[in-house]
């Protein structure tokens, strides 16, 4: 489950002192009104967005997720990691130029 890889992610940041956010919200709003919020797994040292999945491959809607989340958040990079049965898979995300 994507909760016990965060918690050992969360782990090992703060066992190497690296500088993080977790569960870090955003709300939507539109004309004032908050209509929904966003929750990134983790953003690390106030630049990088992280998100988790614990699927078998990534699909378009991880990616959109992630970019959303870049757009809302003013980060430059953020990173999907899945853990699937091979092992753990990255993709790298800008939010653009």
């Amino acid at each position: 489950q994507e909760k016990i890889y965060q918690r050992c992610i969360k782990s090992a940041f703060q066992k190497q002192n690296i500088p993080f956010l977790d569960q870090v919200r955003f709300d939507i709003e539109i004309n004032g009104e908050e209509v929904g919020r966003y929750y990134i797994d983790f953003v690390i040292d106030n630049k990088i967005a992280l998100e988790l999945k614990a699927k078998s491959r990534f699909y378009r809607s991880d990616i959109r997720q992630l970019f959303a989340y870049l757009k809302r958040s003013q980060l430059e990079l953020g990173l999907l990691a899945r853990f699937g049965a091979n092992g753990v898979e990255t993709k790298r995300i800008l939010r653009g130029f």
